[in-house]
């Protein structure tokens, strides 16, 4: 694999400049992380070239294979995403190196939702000298509140960010129809909500950047992390701060609180996030079905049909937990359907999918042969499930009689 570096100052205090954004780490710096990403390439197909890399349009998305390891990549557009063609691997353990990985490590890795939900947190009073909320005052360090970028709570609403800038904020769209002009100082302090005392501080410096594009795009993984972007022109830079680091340091609770059911709902009734429902359809090529063997299972010591087994050959190019559902059809239309999961591994592979006489007996009301009419190919993710291929067949079994599937085995078999 080609190796990439990385940038990190071990300092207490972090100072880096760009362009546009600057940053210093005032309080818990330890816990904070810059990382910087070595390029981004468009996609060959799909992707629009005109469309501006940063963080007004783009997102990063990250997974993780085990909880500790971060891999990072990076979706753009609206309202259909595209994503770039790298993923990279961190270790915040580690950060003297970034590292790409490919595809099959990428698809088989659970998604880490981020959490950004506008107008967070519910309750709160933004007074002038800070945020109001839940029995305490969360203090503001700058002067100004922006008018959309105000404050996040994490997932388990035990931890939440505050925002707050001395300077210009003036939009084009707003009530002053001036021009747009964006100059000052920002503040990002984080705070444990039950005892409002301060875990990490972030000052930094915007010049001809939106606070919307900058705080107004952090956001909370999994509780722990917390991701400001720092290259919102280009997305190669991010902070990333571990806030159970920086509360075991301050002496608070280690780990954010459990997530409320209220926060804990599917997007509609999905098993996948709206995020996550982004890439249903997944990037690269996960498993192919490329054909079908069917057979007749018999009650022992008869000539009856206990069941009907069809098993799809499929060419298997990211590992794990499958399952496939088909649907068979008889000459009048009529259909049976049933699922079956097994483990795939790399290479060729095979599932066997089962219908049973009672099933058949109950739907069928022709012989043989059935057609395989329709199906598809899931694979199991730990946050959810990815479309590896839909299946419209029209192969059909050999012939079967339905008086031999319309008898029952005989009792005990």
């Amino acid at each position: 694999m080609k190796l990439y570096g990385w940038l990190v100052s071990p300092l207490i205090i972090v100072v880096c400049q760009a362009a546009d954004v600057t940053y210093r780490v005032t309080e818990n710096a330890a816990a904070c992380t810059e990382i910087r990403i070595p390029k981004w390439t468009r996609p060959s197909k799909g992707g629009d070239p005109t469309w501006p890399v940063g963080s007004w349009g783009c997102e990063y998305d990250v997974r993780s294979p085990d909880g500790s390891l971060m891999f990072l990549g990076l979706s753009c557009g609206s309202p259909s995403l595209w994503r770039m063609k790298e993923k990279y691997v961190l270790d915040l353990r580690k950060p003297q190196s970034v590292r790409t990985i490919d595809e099959a490590n990428w698809e088989a890795a659970a998604v880490w939702e981020p959490w950004h939900h506008y107008g967070d947190p519910a309750n709160a009073k933004f007074e002038p000298n800070g945020m109001a909320y839940r029995g305490h005052l969360y203090p503001k360090t700058g002067s100004e509140w922006d008018l959309y970028t105000k404050a996040l709570s994490s997932p388990g609403d035990s931890r939440v960010a505050v925002y707050s800038f001395n300077g210009v904020v003036q939009r084009s769209y707003e009530p002053s129809f001036g021009p747009e002009r964006f100059d000052g100082t920002y503040w990002t302090e984080i705070y444990d909500s039950a005892s409002a005392k301060r875990l990490v501080q972030i000052r930094g410096l915007f010049h001809g950047v939106d606070l919307t594009e900058l705080q107004g795009k952090s956001y909370w993984l999994t509780g722990r992390y917390f991701v400001q972007p720092l290259g919102v022109k280009g997305m190669g830079r991010a902070l990333i701060c571990d806030i159970d680091a920086a509360a075991r340091s301050s002496g608070v609770a280690e780990t954010d609180a459990p997530v409320p059911v209220s926060r804990a709902k599917p997007y509609l009734n999905h098993t996948r996030s709206l995020n996550q429902m982004r890439f249903f359809k997944a990037d690269g090529p996960q498993a192919h079905v490329t054909g079908f063997r069917d057979e007749a299972v018999l009650c022992p010591g008869s000539n009856n049909i206990r069941s009907l087994n069809v098993t799809a050959f499929i060419d298997v190019q990211v590992p794990g937990m499958y399952w496939l559902e088909l649907r068979l059809n008889d000459q009048n239309g009529r259909g049976a359907q049933e699922r079956t999961g097994a483990e795939l591994h790399s290479g060729k592979d095979m599932i066997t999918v089962v219908f049973s006489a009672e099933l058949l007996r109950m739907i069928f009301k022709t012989d043989g042969p059935y057609s395989i009419y329709y199906g598809q190919l899931i694979r199991n993710l730990l946050d959810g499930q990815v479309l590896a291929e839909n299946i419209s067949s029209r192969a059909t079994t050999q012939s079967y009689s339905l008086e031999r599937i319309a008898s029952q085995c005989p009792s005990g078999n």
